[in-house]
């Protein structure tokens, strides 16, 4: 049966009026859907098609919130902690340089207890040094009388000498008149014997004199010697008593004392102690790196760690503040750099940096702070010079010596930095970043260059960063 449709049958219809419910016209029902369909597909390949790939990535993108702070140029006060006991300055051992029986001991002469300079704190029974003492004055006044009779024997020699060389003389001058008389015959030769005779008897006397007065000085010699041990000798006896009393030599305090009343002691035995009162010391070990930051001149290279270095901190404008704290309890001393110990600790790359409290006792403040005795576990602070115009940056912010920053954009930008110093919150920058760039406090998991932020800055965070920086904040 012919379907095609009879031109006639539309002969009938409105014009503009299509037959879509008519049966006899099913073919022509179908492709009615074809024009709408193609028309669809063609506005879309418009739009797709004049739509540009920027604007259509946006339409999907979400900003991660963040939290920023803008990088401070602030005074740098570079800090650093260490920890060690409390010693004193200046220790003392009493030691027994006589020995002897002990007669007194000072009533106050036991622990804990605070003696000034000079006290009498023991004494030895000096009775047989005094008796020395005794002896040697004798024999100094024997020694003495030697040596003045000596010079009495020597005036005496010199003045019989004298005359006996006046009567040679002319014992001389007649034994040359005998000598010529003789030659004559005038007077008989026994006479002019015994003139001769006499005349070599006075040589004799003569030369005996001198020979005695030759030994004087020898004998001098050997008397003033005897008189210079005899004076050594009492000057011992004499220190030696003096040494049977045993006084402090400075204002101390009785950390123990070891003999009794009555005991008998030994030379070089140890009958008490004694600290300084005047000086604390605190050896407080401090990481080597940490004390170049510290021991550093502003607007110099820092320097490696050594003895110039160590020399150059006692010229440094350096603070020290000795803490103790203790359940609860916070007291602090002001000190000073007193120097750097012998050594540095191979295992825990430490130095001993010497801190030195001043009058610990005298400055004590009942209920406020205590005096800093021996002992005492103590936390030191050191301060170095003020760096102005410091950048510093939370250490947290860093990331490999990478730093986060929110642009102007608001985009992220990863940026390489150079760190100088690093302290337990912050770093010193000193490359890489300027000072009010905004730091990216948040930890972006993953981060990547350019992604949308929303920042909202830590107002609470730069405060505690500037206060850390500046050394209003807490260390650790």
């Amino acid at each position: 049966m012919d379907s095609t449709p009879d031109p006639s049958a539309f002969s009938d219809l409105n014009p503009g009026e299509i037959p879509l419910n008519n049966p006899r016209y099913p073919l022509l029902k179908k492709l009615l859907i074809i024009p709408p369909v193609v028309a669809g597909f063609a506005i879309l390949f418009l739009i797709v098609s004049g739509k540009k790939e920027p604007e259509r990535a946006q339409a999907g993108e979400t900003a991660k919130l963040v939290r920023t702070l803008p990088i401070p140029k602030v005074d740098y006060v570079p800090r650093v902690l260490g920890y060690g006991t409390a010693q004193p300055e200046k220790t003392w051992e009493a030691v027994a340089e006589v020995s002897g029986k002990i007669v007194e001991i000072h009533p106050n002469l036991r622990r804990g207890e605070i003696l000034r300079e000079g006290t009498l704190i023991l004494r030895i029974d000096p009775t047989d040094y005094e008796l020395a003492i005794a002896q040697e004055n004798a024999n100094l006044a024997d020694a003495s009388a030697e040596l003045a009779n000596l010079q009495v024997q020597e005036e005496n020699a010199r003045r019989l000498l004298q005359i006996e060389k006046e009567s040679l003389k002319v014992s001389e001058r007649q034994l040359e008149r005998e000598t010529t008389l003789l030659e004559q015959g005038a007077i008989p030769e026994t006479q002019f014997d015994q003139t001769e005779k006499t005349v070599l008897s006075q040589r004799n006397q003569v030369q005996s004199l001198e020979n005695t007065l030759n030994l004087v000085p020898t004998q001098r010699e050997k008397i003033n010697a005897q008189i210079q041990v005899i004076e050594a000798r009492l000057k011992q006896a004499q220190r030696d008593v003096e040494q049977s009393e045993i006084r402090t030599p400075f204002d101390c305090r009785i950390s123990n004392n070891e003999v009794e009343m009555g005991e008998a002691v030994t030379m070089g035995q140890v009958l008490a102690r004694g600290d300084g009162i005047d000086v604390s010391e605190v050896v407080a070990q401090v990481p080597i790196e940490k004390m170049r930051a510290v021991a550093s001149i502003p607007g110099r290279p820092t320097k490696p760690i050594g003895p110039e270095v160590f020399d150059a901190m006692e010229r440094l404008p350096l603070q020290i503040l000795v803490r103790l704290k203790s359940n609860g309890f916070s007291a602090e001393w002001p000190a000073r750099f007193a120097r750097v110990s012998d050594a540095i600790d191979p295992q825990t790359r430490t130095v001993g940096v010497v801190a030195a409290v001043d009058d610990p006792y005298m400055s004590a403040t009942p209920g406020v702070r205590p005096p800093l005795i021996k002992g005492m576990y103590c936390e030191v602070e050191i301060r170095g010079a003020t760096r102005p115009g410091t950048l510093v940056i939370p250490r947290s912010a860093v990331h490999d010596s990478t730093l986060y920053l929110a642009n102007s954009e608001n985009r992220l930008e990863r940026r390489e930095v150079e760190i100088q110093t690093t302290q337990a919150d912050f770093c010193v920058v000193v490359s890489g970043a300027g000072e009010g760039e905004m730091v990216v406090l948040t930890d972006l998991i993953p981060a990547i260059d350019g992604m949308l932020l929303e920042p909202t800055e830590d107002a609470k965070a730069l405060q505690t960063l500037i206060d850390q920086a500046t050394g209003k904040g807490p260390v650790r």
